[in-house]
């Protein structure tokens, strides 16, 4: 009983010295819930509350920044082992692969309605790049084949849209149709879009191909 009666009398001297009721509890080695009842009587200045208040704040803002600085090192380590994989991936397999690479991708997002012709539409500049890699380096291309027309709204820029995309493919500006102006009422106007690119290239066999290409991959799959 005198060792309980020493610990109350201990919590409410720091209680009145400004200290919150979690450091009181650890400092003591008691519950936080029975601190809490020894010591909700004392009242404190309003200089210790402010000062219990921003502690509080710190502590979460800590808290905080420690779980900001461990998904940072979750995500370095995951671009790393992607950096890797992908860089055995490129340098180990056969020229095939580029050209299995870019049927899996005209299979996503290709247009195979009429297999007339090589159609890959997006807005995603990163995505076209990435198929145009593949593609070039699967196939051997004659780039004066390659067509293009750029989807915009009427807020856009005409010129400045099919200098972008044309640099995002490395398909010449002489080789882009008239752009396509899409309706607009012009109060929505999305931030860093910069439209959309509808690439054609006219060779009906190379379509046919890629559309082989893929359906052998899933036959593939299918028959592990």
């Amino acid at each position: 009983m005198a060792h309980l009666l020493k610990k109350k009398t201990d919590a409410i001297l720091l209680r009145k010295k400004g200290a919150s009721v979690p450091a009181i509890a650890q400092s003591l080695g008691i519950a936080k819930s029975t601190t809490w009842l020894w010591v909700k009587h004392v009242v404190l200045s309003e200089r210790q509350v402010a000062d219990l208040v921003k502690n509080s704040v710190d502590g979460r803002n800590t808290g905080k920044q420690v779980l900001a600085a461990v998904r940072l090192a979750h995500q370095v380590v995951r671009q790393k082992n992607a950096k890797t994989i992908v860089s055995d991936l490129l340098t180990v397999q056969p020229d095939s692969f580029w050209k299995v690479f870019a049927a899996i991708l005209f299979w996503c997002e290709g247009g195979k309605r009429h297999l007339t012709s090589v159609r890959f539409t997006n807005s995603d500049p990163e995505l076209l790049r990435v198929f145009l890699y593949a593609f070039r380096k699967g196939f051997d291309l004659d780039e004066r084949k390659f067509r293009a027309v750029v989807h915009i709204h009427g807020y856009h820029d005409d010129l400045k849209q099919k200098k972008f995309w044309s640099e995002v493919t490395g398909v010449s500006m002489k080789q882009f149709s008239k752009s396509y102006v899409k309706p607009n009422t012009g109060k929505r106007v999305r931030q860093n879009y910069q439209g959309c690119l509808s690439l054609r290239y006219n060779d009906a066999a190379l379509a046919r191909m890629l559309d082989a290409l893929y359906h052998a991959f899933a036959a593939q799959i299918g028959a592990w």
